[in-house]
């Protein structure tokens, strides 16, 4: 089956060649930057910053190289703006409070109080 036959004979209540698999296809599967990083690195694909597409849970849209290894059925389709309402557009890089480098809109500029929040 194709992923796209695999994923409407499940949705339809009809058995599929195996389970469809979703990774980051919508908010609710979602996966974190750090752990797109981490599987980017045990599958020994390209160092590249991970693009946030939900900034709110620190979602991380998955490319294709690692879409393939990991055999998805499912690929995102985002709204143009995230839930803050700016667009994810002028990707800069930002480093996380645990070190990591990602990209991240532009329009994406948090503050940080005096004690480091």
């Amino acid at each position: 089956m194709t992923s796209q036959e695999r994923l409407h004979a499940s949705l339809d209540h009809r058995a599929p060649d195996r389970v469809p698999i979703d990774f980051g296809g919508t908010m609710v599967t979602g996966i974190h930057v750090s752990c797109v990083a981490a599987l980017r690195d045990h599958y020994g694909l390209e160092r590249r910053p991970v693009r946030i597409h939900d900034p709110g849970q620190m979602l991380g849209i998955i490319d294709d190289d690692l879409r393939t290894i990991l055999g998805l059925d499912v690929v995102g389709v985002f709204a143009r703006k995230t839930r803050y309402g700016f667009p994810n557009e002028n990707w800069r890089e930002v480093r996380l409070p645990w070190g990591q480098v990602a990209l991240a809109s532009g329009h994406f500029r948090p503050s940080v109080d005096p004690n480091g929040d």
